[in-house]
């Protein structure tokens, strides 16, 4: 049988193990953002109308980020239901047009990203459009750092 004293003892050390550890989270989830996660919609969105560097091959250019909106949402209880889902829709030059694969893209405020774009069709023949579709799990630290900075009064998820 277990006495009180270790009792209160395993406790007090549960208790300050779940006290450390949202600020641990919070502070791993600054960091992560700080060292290049894929950015979210809403930076996407203040970055519309301005290029992105396009690495191909041996070579670059330049696309235009000329959309970014939220994908429809799944139902709340599914397996993805809290996933980030969005769309961007980028335009280049026809004269230099690019398969679908995944390139490195790099923006002057967003740094340089992964990511699998598409061509899509175009009734436009000096240009090419390209989509890239995501739908990714928002990790719990980064719930944590986004209600953390939430403005106070914020509806809870």
């Amino acid at each position: 049988m277990r006495s009180r004293r270790r009792f209160l003892r395993d406790c007090s050390i549960a208790a300050a193990g779940v006290a450390i550890v949202p600020g641990e989270a919070v502070a791993e989830s600054r960091r992560r953002a700080a060292s290049s996660a894929m950015p979210a919609l809403e930076q996407f969105a203040q970055q519309l109308n301005t290029a992105f560097s396009l690495r191909s091959g041996f070579g670059a250019q330049k696309i235009l980020l000329v959309d970014a909106s939220s994908a429809p949402q799944a139902l709340p209880h599914s397996e993805d239901g809290r996933n980030e889902r969005f769309t961007l829709l980028f335009r280049g030059s026809a004269q230099s047009a690019v398969e679908q694969n995944t390139y490195t893209l790099e923006h002057a405020r967003l740094g340089r990203v992964e990511m699998f774009i598409v061509p899509t069709a175009s009734s436009d023949a000096r240009f090419v459009y390209y989509s890239a579709v995501f739908n990714y799990a928002v990790m719990p630290v980064d719930l944590i750092a986004q209600l953390a900075n939430a403005p106070a009064g914020a509806a809870a998820l």
